[in-house]
C-alpha cells in the first residue's frame, strides 16, 4: 500500500526557551528530527512491512529550508536508508497553523507523483520516539478504517476551569483519551477533506483528527504509547 508521511516542523517552539527550534535540537547521533525521519524510514525499510513508503514532506517555516535538511541529515543513518529506500524527500512552507501546513504539504504530496499514494500519514516534528508498534498499528487501522489516530487514556485529574482561575467542573478521565501522531488517514479523502475546509474558510481544526471528523465520520482510535511523547519544553528533551 503506497504511503506518503507529512512530518510538521513548522512551529515556533516559543516553549522551549532556547531559541532553537526543537526539531533542530540535538539527539542521539543527530537532532531531534533527524530522529523522527529514522523511525519511519527503518520502519518502512523492513520487507515484512507491507506498506512501500513513496515520499517524506517536511514543512518548515518560511526561509528555513536549509535548516531543516540540515537537522534531518545530521545523521548518517538518514542518507543510507534513504538511499536504500528510494524515498523522496521534499520540503515544502509551513504556514501558520498546523492545518494550513499539513494542507500545503498534502498538495506538495500530490504534486510530487502521478501515482496518489493510498494513504498518509501526519507526524510532529517533535515527537521522535515513535515505536514501529505505534507506526504499524496506525497503518493497519487507517488501511482498514480509512483514519487512525494512537491515543493513550488520561492519567491525570482533568477539570475545566473558570476565568477567575478556580476549578469549574471536573471531568471523568475515564472517558477522555489522549491524542497522539502519526495520524494516518485515506490520502484522497484528507486532501478532499482539508480543501473543503479552506473553502468553508474554517480555521478551528487543531489537528488532521478534526477535520476529518467535520467533513467524514469520527476517526478510528488504536493503542498508542506513553514513550510517545512530544517535545514542547526544555525538560522533555530529559525525561
Amino acid at each position: 500500500m503506497q504511503t506518503a508521511l507529512i512530518i510538521t516542523a513548522a512551529g515556533s517552539s516559543t516553549r522551549m526557551g532556547s531559541g532553537t527550534k526543537k526539531e533542530f535540537l540535538p539527539l542521539g547521533d543527530g537532532t531531534v528530527l533527524s530522529q523522527v525521519c529514522y523511525q519511519f524510514l527503518s520502519f518502512f525499510s523492513r520487507t515484512t512491512n507491507h506498506n512501500n513508503l513513496s515520499t517524506i514532506v517536511i514543512t518548515c517555516s518560511e526561509g528555513m529550508e536549509e535548516e531543516a535538511r540540515t537537522a534531518v541529515f545530521a545523521s548518517p543513518k538518514v542518507s543510507r536508508l534513504l538511499n536504500q529506500t528510494g524515498v523522496s524527500l521534499v520540503f515544502t512552507r509551513g504556514g501558520d497553523s498546523r492545518q494550513k501546513s499539513v494542507f500545503n504539504g498534502l498538495q506538495a504530496v500530490a504534486e510530487q507523483t502521478d501515482n496518489v499514494p493510498q494513504l498518509v500519514l501526519i507526524h510532529d516534528g517533535a515527537r521522535p520516539w515513535v515505536s514501529e508498534a505505534v507506526i504499524q498499528d496506525v497503518c493497519d487501522t487507517a488501511a482498514h478504517f480509512g483514519s487512525a489516530v494512537p491515543a493513550v487514556p488520561a492519567v491525570d485529574t482533568l477539570a475545566l476551569f473558570t476565568s477567575e482561575g478556580t476549578i469549574a467542573r471536573y471531568l471523568d478521565r475515564s472517558q477522555i483519551m489522549c491524542l497522539q501522531t502519526p495520524q494516518g488517514f485515506d490520502f484522497s479523502k484528507l486532501y478532499q477533506a482539508h480543501k473543503n475546509a479552506c473553502a468553508d474558510n474554517r480555521t478551528d481544526c487543531t489537528d488532521d483528527t478534526t477535520v476529518w471528523a467535520a467533513y467524514y465520520e469520527p476517526v478510528h482510535l488504536c493503542k498508542g504509547s506513553s514513550a510517545n511523547r512530544k517535545i514542547t519544553f526544555a525538560d522533555d528533551l530529559s525525561c
